[in-house]
């Protein structure tokens, strides 16, 4: 026996479904992805500041003269300085000048100054040292600064 070509293809009814399926789990797959990569900003953020940090103290040793890393808890930006920064000084002349993400939950460091943190690097490559912790609601990175050697550590700690 032959099939009836009316018979044949799909039904309309059939495509709905199908569609409707596909538009499912188009949206739970949007939803997984997008919850993975809110704390692909804080990883960022983590690979730049670490990278300012390294690049602070390579300045510091090819041009001899001491760099500052320094964080600004107002503005919520950090950046480079050559020299000390004291309370007359203007943080707006910071090289490297960089947003902290907006989703940031909070960040902390290892020494308590009110709105702001620095990391002296010398020319000999030590440093003052300093951790620095950022998160927010799904990741967290400790970014860690050595006293003798001025090498800069990431780690990823699980939340």
């Amino acid at each position: 026996m032959r099939p009836d070509p009316s018979r044949s293809g799909f039904t309309l009814v059939e495509l709905v479904i199908v569609m409707l399926i596909m538009g499912i789990a188009a949206g739970v797959t949007g939803i997984v992805v997008g919850k993975k990569s809110g704390g692909a900003e804080i990883k960022k953020a983590a690979r730049e500041i670490s990278a300012s940090l390294r690049f602070a103290r390579s300045r510091a040793i090819s041009e001899k003269r001491s760099y500052f890393f320094i964080v600004n808890n107002v503005t919520m930006t950090y950046g480079l300085y050559d020299a000390g920064i004291d309370k007359k000084e203007d943080l707006e002349n910071l090289r490297l000048k960089k947003d902290l993400p907006k989703d940031l939950r909070r960040i902390t460091y290892n020494k308590i100054v009110p709105n702001l943190f620095q990391i002296e690097f010398t020319p000999q490559g030590s440093s003052s040292a300093g951790v620095i912790e950022i998160m927010n609601d799904s990741r967290r990175y400790v970014i860690s600064v050595s006293r003798l050697t001025g090498r800069v550590n990431v780690d990823n700690p699980k939340l």
